[in-house]
């Protein structure tokens, strides 16, 4: 056991507010002693302070829901051994929650969560909603904690919504962007989707493709949020240079006027169905540049017979560990993203931004890796 320090400079409370005062003198000590110090016993402390043990007692109760203290029944009290760790907030839309919503979110979650605890890091997880709180967008949660400086970071991943984000720029706290640098964000961290879109289409070259259609979700993502320019701009100039090097070469956009549904798995299915339905499917190589769209194309593929490597080559954006192609038929080309490393990336990114080792503008690129999927469950897709 950790023996007991003698307590540093202690100076009798004479503050209107006892126990508020109390508790920040105490905090004080905490942080000299260092985590998992034992402090003197309650009796020695309350002489010290000059205060009575049950108003020592209201501050023990405050520092202990603050994480500062920790107190063992029978043993004594403890400075908290999580004093002094980084709590970072991570910030996601709501729609994560969604049947239809790519494992996407989950995944990095899951990843932020392993990398912080790895790292003595704490984080607490917000849903970007409307707030209750006057003035405020974000979840009532995240403000209360920002109103309490219970924050040393935050990871937005949300839909960039102008107005959310704008408001976390207001409160001068080290912040992170997944995505592109609208709004004036000076830190953020994305998948290479020039990288994406290019390794999608030349693996179908490669494979000796002359007629190639992309089918791309922007047609819809547009609908959704407005805020994808950036994508859209690279990946037109990608499609305007491939143009000339295949005998065919076309951009498909789904047609949102047979896709009342918004998840886009339904979205790949209908647009397929329609185009072999009307004999326009002449393509020997399709790219998606999203997973759950592919998979929407992939069950009418499955459905008609259409061999995969063979009729058709295909190659799609996808997420490393992510189940929404686990058991699609053997041979498609995955372009994948790593949540886990862009997590990562995330926060080394904070906390190089938190420690004031990053002070310039810094936005960071992730590269996808390229293999084909081989499925390792019988089960048909």
């Amino acid at each position: 056991m950790t023996e007991t320090k003698n307590i540093l400079d202690i100076k009798p409370i004479q503050h209107e507010s006892k126990v508020s005062a109390l508790a920040k003198e105490i905090e004080r000590i905490a942080y000299n002693y260092g985590a998992g110090v034992k402090l003197p016993k309650v009796r020695d402390l309350a002489k010290s302070f000059q205060v009575s043990i049950a108003t020592l007692d209201r501050a023990l109760h405050i520092l202990e829901q603050d994480d500062v203290v920790e107190r063992r029944h029978g043993v004594g009290v403890f400075v908290s051994k999580n004093l002094g760790v980084k709590t970072i907030g991570l910030i996601y839309d709501r729609n994560i929650f969604d049947k239809t919503a790519s494992p996407f979110p989950q995944i990095l979650t899951e990843a932020a969560v392993q990398r912080a605890n790895e790292h003595n890091e704490k984080l607490r997880i917000y849903l970007d909603v409307p707030s209750h709180i006057k003035g405020w967008l974000g979840h009532d949660d995240f403000i209360n904690d920002i109103h309490e400086d219970k924050l040393d970071g935050v990871l937005y991943c949300g839909s960039r919504r102008t107005e959310s984000i704008k408001e976390l720029l207001t409160l001068s706290l080290p912040f992170v962007q997944m995505g592109d640098s609208v709004n004036n964000v000076s830190y953020y961290v994305k998948p290479d989707m020039q990288a994406i879109f290019t390794m999608g289409i030349d693996a179908l070259i490669s494979r000796g493709c002359t007629n190639i259609v992309v089918l791309t979700g922007y047609g819809a993502v547009r609908c959704y949020d407005p805020e994808f320019s950036e994508d859209i701009d690279i990946f037109n100039s990608i499609v305007k240079s491939y143009e000339s090097k295949t005998n065919s070469f076309s951009l498909l956009t789904p047609d949102m006027s047979i896709n009342s549904a918004v998840d886009l798995e339904t979205i790949g299915y209908n647009t397929i169905c329609k185009m072999i339905n009307d004999n326009r499917f002449p393509y020997d190589g399709i790219f998606l540049t999203n997973d759950m769209m592919a998979r929407g194309a992939l069950h009418v593929f499955t459905e008609l017979g259409i061999k995969i490597g063979k009729d058709i080559q295909v190659s799609t954006q996808a997420n490393s560990h992510s189940p929404v192609l686990a058991l699609a038929p053997n041979g498609i080309i995955l372009i994948e993203n790593d949540p886990c490393l862009i997590a990562q990336t995330m926060l080394d990114l904070l906390n190089s931004v938190m420690a004031g080792k990053q002070t310039q503008p810094c936005g960071i690129q992730v590269k996808p890796t390229v293999h084909i999927h081989q499925k390792t469950s019988p089960v048909n897709f």
